[in-house]
């Protein structure tokens, strides 16, 4: 609360000091009523001279995320705090300081928070680095998670620090909140709330806010990436991070927002057909662009592994399908199960090994006989010298027969005693 406290007067501070500079009074308007674009007639958006709204340019955006993603798009990764800020896959938040210096500017069809230069809140974002340069706001949420829209979405959207021959590239992170009347106020919106609510249409207002990486942006940083456009005219090509768990708002908040865009006359607004947010029991129209065709584009998903426990679910409902077009997890199933066999082989031939060594097959028990002469156990040839000690006695070895005993003549006949050897 003293955080919060400290935060507030300084930007008070900060916004006395550039009005008294005399800052506020040239700067340009965010009136866009010379504009022909609306949102009630979005299919026109492709005819406006220079826009890149056509699909058949460019993939195009919002579009609907799945909840049940491929295998092969999920990437569990581990949130890493580094000395530039707070990585995860291939985003890098980089933070600088604990709160911006910004100027909103209230059109007709949203409010647009700028960040003011030095930049030093930036994304790093697959070895490109992309500048903070204004924050806006769409009710209901333009990206839908299996055709259902949140009440509300924030998009930090950035510009590269690279100029390329075509310009900057872009891109665009998007938070989306739902309302509730039990909830109290988001403290984050509320500091652009109450600045915007009495804020009048001939100047900008200058102040600060707390840094949206560390006070907006989700605990909970697992994000679908996908290349698309911006989403109003003249939609350039830009990179998207689409955080998958929501953020809560007031209700009061929402139905502020929604009511001050719809008293800029004329409306620009589009009208809803369906009840896709809780304020639209008052008849407000919505500044959302409709769900663009996907085609053949893969969002992926990269799924924080590291979340705190009292977050919960990390991602809200989005599964992962185990999709026969992806061979990534049948391939490590192969696999195991050859290990597995041919582990179970090994183990089965060195078992025959040591049972032909010691015990034999067990076909011919008859052969397993005792050598009188050595004392130890044979076997088809095999003296089993671990399983019968070998004995040898004593001294020299015995002196053969005399040869008168084997050189006798055999008995006569008739006596009856062939079986024995006589004497002469």
């Amino acid at each position: 609360a003293v955080g919060r406290a400290k935060l507030e007067l300084s930007g008070l501070i900060f916004a006395s000091w550039l009005g008294r500079i005399g800052f506020a009074q040239g700067l340009p308007s965010s009136d866009l009523s010379s504009q022909s674009w609306s949102y009630a007639d979005q299919t026109a958006w492709s005819s406006i001279d220079g826009s890149h709204c056509r699909s058949s340019e460019s993939p195009q955006s919002p579009i609907d995320i799945p909840r049940v993603l491929a295998y092969a798009d999920v990437y569990n990764e581990t949130l890493d705090k580094i000395p530039e800020g707070l990585r995860l896959g291939p985003a890098t938040w980089v933070v600088s300081e604990t709160a911006v210096n910004v100027k909103i500017e209230k059109g007709p069809t949203t409010w647009t928070v700028k960040t003011l230069p030095p930049y030093g809140e930036r994304i790093d974002f697959e070895d490109e680095l992309y500048n903070l340069v204004s924050i806006t706001f769409k009710s209901p949420s333009e990206h839908t998670i299996d055709g259902i829209r949140s009440d509300f979405e924030v998009q930090l959207n950035h510009q590269s620090e690279t100029v390329y021959a075509d310009g900057h590239r872009r891109l665009s992170a998007a938070i989306r909140f739902n309302a509730a009347k039990e909830v109290e106020s988001n403290f984050w919106l509320n500091s652009i709330w109450r600045v915007a609510m009495s804020h009048n249409h001939s100047a900008a207002s200058f102040f600060q806010i707390g840094n949206p990486y560390t006070e907006l942006v989700p605990l909970d940083r697992s994000f679908v990436a996908y290349y698309g456009s911006t989403t109003e005219p003249p939609c350039y090509p830009a990179n998207w991070l689409v955080h998958v768990q929501p953020g809560l708002m007031s209700y009061e908040e929402l139905v502020m927002f929604r009511a001050s865009l719809n008293n800029n006359q004329p409306s620009r607004l589009a009208t809803l057909t369906e009840n896709q947010s809780k304020s639209d029991g008052y008849g407000y129209g919505f500044n959302s662009r409709e769900i663009q065709d996907t085609g053949s584009r893969t969002p992926k998903m990269y799924r924080m592994s590291n979340v705190p426990d009292h977050e919960g679910a990390s991602s809200v409902g989005i599964k992962v399908k185990h999709s026969r077009s992806s061979w990534g997890e049948p391939l490590l199933w192969l696999l195991a199960i050859a290990a597995l066999l041919c582990l179970i082989f090994i183990c089965y031939a060195f078992l025959c090994k040591l049972r032909e060594r010691y015990i034999g097959d067990g076909d011919e028990e008859s052969e397993d006989y005792l050598d009188p002469r050595h004392g130890a156990r044979m076997q088809k040839g095999v003296m089993m010298q671990h399983l019968v000690p070998q004995f040898r006695p004593p001294g020299p070895p015995y002196a053969p027969f005399p040869e008168t005993y084997t050189n006798a003549a055999l008995p006569r006949g008739g006596y009856g005693y062939a079986d024995q050897i006589r004497f002469s």
